[in-house]
C-alpha cells in the first residue's frame, strides 16, 4: 500500500507542504467519491474480486479428494498434500482461509460436500454491504486558500538550509506564485 501511495504522490512530491497536503485531500476526496459511485453498479452479495477468486478456486478444487470425519471436520488430499479442514471454525491447515477470509480449494470441496452455499463462508469484509459502509462518510469540501481565515500568527518558515555531503541533486522543487528564491513569502 505504501508503494502504491508513493507512486500516486510522484507528480506532487516536489511541491510546498500546503500545496502537497491540499493535493492529497483532493485526491482522496475524488477517489472516495469514485469508489462510492462505482459500487452502486455491482450485482450480487460479494465484490467482483471474490467472484473471480471463487472461479479460480472452483478449477483448483477439481484436484481435491475428500475424506469426511466427525461434525464438520474433513481430510482433503490436494496434489499429493494432505490438509485438515474444519467448517465449524472456518479453518484449514493451509492457513489461507484464516489469513484471507476466503475459503481455500480444500474448504470449497468440503462446503460442496455438505451442500451449502460457498458465499456463506466468505468473510463479511468482502460483501457489498461492508464496502458501501466503508465509503458512506464523505470528505467535506473546502474553500480555496484565498478564503481561509486570516490569523495573527507568523507564517511558518522552512527549516534552515543545511548543505548535505555528497553530489548535489539536479532537480529543484517548483516554486509557487508569490514565493521568492530564499524561501520567504512575498508580502
Amino acid at each position: 500500500m505504501c508503494e502504491s501511495f508513493n507512486a500516486v504522490l510522484k507528480e506532487v512530491r516536489d511541491k510546498p507542504i500546503i500545496t502537497f497536503m491540499e493535493w492529497i485531500r483532493r485526491y482522496v476526496m475524488k477517489r472516495h467519491y469514485d469508489k462510492k459511485v462505482g459500487v452502486q453498479g455491482y450485482e450480487g452479495r460479494v465484490m467482483p474480486f471474490v467472484t473471480k477468486y471463487l472461479k479460480w478456486v472452483d478449477n483448483e478444487a477439481r484436484f481435491c479428494t475428500l475424506l469426511p470425519s466427525i461434525s464438520g471436520e474433513f481430510e482433503v488430499q490436494h496434489r499429493g498434500v494432505q490438509k485438515a479442514v474444519n467448517l465449524g471454525n472456518r479453518t484449514c491447515s493451509c492457513r489461507h482461509w484464516e489469513l484471507s477470509g476466503l475459503p481455500c480449494p480444500h474448504a470449497i470441496v468440503c462446503i460442496r460436500d455438505q451442500r451449502e452455499e460457498e458465499l456463506d463462508y466468505v468473510d463479511e469484509a468482502y460483501t457489498k454491504a461492508t464496502y458501501v459502509k466503508a465509503f458512506e462518510h464523505a470528505i467535506a469540501a473546502m474553500p480555496g486558500y484565498q478564503d481561509w481565515e486570516k490569523v495573527g500568527q507568523v507564517s511558518p518558515l522552512p527549516p534552515p538550509f543545511k548543505k548535505m555531503p555528497g553530489r548535489p541533486k539536479m532537480k529543484k522543487r517548483r516554486r509557487e506564485a508569490g514565493e521568492e528564491s530564499n524561501g520567504q513569502q512575498k508580502e
